[in-house]
């Protein structure tokens, strides 16, 4: 799992992730979005959605989640995903915990294996 600030960018490097989707290229990846490695328009919009919806009352509070998406690695192949989220306030600030899984038929590692068409 790994953190996202408030604009949905990571706060830190984060190698798993980053070799998953660079397959190895060692890319440090903070303050990249991570919409930035999502497929679909529809997809990066509606994560965004989930996790700035408001909360009822004042807003403030936690909120969790999952959606089913693709990403894309640096090789342009597109890997079913399962990201889960939640999102809470520390000292003023929105965080985001963040984890993904890899939920298709192949594994992005796998891919590279395989001949592009």
């Amino acid at each position: 799992s790994f953190e996202l600030d408030a604009d949905l960018k990571f706060r830190e490097d984060v190698p798993e992730f980053s070799a998953m989707v660079t397959l190895g290229s060692k890319i440090n990846i903070k303050g990249m979005p991570l919409t930035s490695f999502m497929v679909g328009e529809d997809d990066k919009q509606l994560f965004e959605q989930r996790l700035h919806a408001e909360l009822p009352g004042d807003g403030s509070g936690s909120l969790a989640g999952l959606q089913n998406l693709k990403l894309r690695d640096c090789l342009g192949n597109h890997v079913e995903a399962e990201m889960f989220y939640v999102r809470y306030e520390h000292l003023g600030t929105r965080i985001f915990k963040v984890g993904v899984r890899e939920c298709g038929e192949h594994s992005i590692a796998e891919l590279k294996a395989f001949p592009r068409q």
